[in-house]
């Protein structure tokens, strides 16, 4: 990472070659311009033409005074301002920034904000977030598995009663075998992967191969509704009755609680007619889904079996999977059916004490009338 500030180094790794970037924000705005080292004669002149564009781009700007702001010492972490019109007046924000460039190549940022978390606290947070993306990266994490921008970010898990009340005997998280899905795009390529595949293959320097075979009995599924709010649609899909209860968790307690062998990424919704389904690895299918089914916004949670990882902590039913964990470190809430009856919801009350359950169920109020 370059300590010019401003200037960021982008460049895929294993290779040779790369750019500089240069961002400046202005009103709310970036302005943005790359310098390649193949096009400037080498690393070095690259970054001399960037450096010598940002103090050009800050003059034309009257912004001269960035140009004497002390260096930050934390590399991969910056502070920046932006300033936005709302109606007649103008707000600015301030913000400490965690940027860094993934195993794709592609640069990726993650922004707190002064306002909400103090000067010391956006400026730990982004730390953190800079020493946690190191670490992944370190870690070899495959990066076509794209998570959710904050662990605070909400899943939910609808189901009916006999489910739940399954989870809480078991004090395990069920994963259905993919050949259990009822979708049958589940791990399957696109038309485009057979019409165009030799002629991908061949531009990224790979030999055309057969059309690789469905393995859905490898692979074990758990799916979770990621939105910040309940899902009146989930709740009719998945549910399937006005006895229905929904889970929820953040996608950080679920990913701590799950060994790391277990893959955990957001669903890519494809167009199988016309879009490319990822080949690189087996696993890689069973994140797509068909754009019909976009509504559900699904985080899926991936046990293969053959991973000699695979976790042991659990136990094999009818090629399903049971994880075994503590429940109390996942559920955050209990959610019961906005359509139940009272002695249902006193039900699930009992059930959840009687097995343990740190948490007071909470009847959605979905469907409750507006204020008068």
């Amino acid at each position: 990472m370059t300590k010019h500030q401003g200037v960021y180094r982008i460049q895929k790794p294993g290779s040779a070659s790369g750019s500089w970037c240069v961002q400046v924000r202005v009103h709310g705005r970036v302005q943005s311009k790359s310098f390649a080292d193949s096009k400037h004669g080498g690393k070095e002149k690259a970054l001399d033409a960037a450096t010598k564009h940002r103090i050009e781009l800050l003059e034309s700007l009257g912004l001269s005074a960035r140009l004497n702001k002390p260096s930050n010492p934390y590399p991969g972490v910056s502070r920046t301002e932006s300033t936005r019109e709302q109606g007649t007046s103008k707000r600015s924000d301030a913000y400490w920034q965690a940027y860094w460039t993934d195993a794709t190549g592609k640069q990726r940022t993650q922004r707190f904000s002064i306002r909400q978390l103090g000067e010391e606290g956006a400026q730990s947070a982004a730390i953190k977030a800079r020493m946690h993306a190191e670490r992944s990266l370190a870690a070899g994490e495959d990066p076509f598995f794209i998570q959710p921008s904050s662990k605070f970010a909400r899943l939910w898990r609808y189901m009916d009663f006999t489910k739940f009340l399954a989870l809480l005997e078991d004090s395990a998280l069920f994963f259905s075998n993919a050949t259990r899905f009822e979708d049958p795009y589940e791990g399957a390529l696109s038309k485009s992967n057979r019409q165009h595949r030799d002629f991908v293959l061949s531009r990224a320097q790979q030999e055309p191969r057969p059309v690789a075979t469905q393995e859905s009995e490898d692979y074990a599924i758990s799916c979770w509704y990621s939105a910040i709010h309940e899902s009146a649609a989930m709740w009719r899909l998945y549910a399937g009755s006005n006895d229905a209860i929904a889970i929820r968790t953040s996608f950080g307690k679920l990913r701590a609680a799950l060994p790391d062998c277990i893959k955990i990424g957001l669903v890519k919704y494809a167009d199988y007619n016309q879009q490319w389904i990822s080949e690189q690895a087996p696993i890689h299918r069973f994140m797509y889904k068909r754009i019909s089914f976009k509504h559900e916004t699904e985080l899926r949670a991936i046990i293969d079996f053959n991973d000699p990882r695979a976790p042991l902590n659990g136990q094999m039913v009818d090629g399903n999977y049971l994880v075994c964990l503590d429940l109390n470190r996942i559920i955050t809430h209990v959610f019961v059916s906005p359509k139940s009856q009272d002695w249902y919801f006193d039900l699930v009350c009992k059930v959840c004490k009687r097995y343990g359950l740190k948490v007071t169920p909470i009847r959605s109020s979905l469907y409750d009338g507006p204020i008068a």
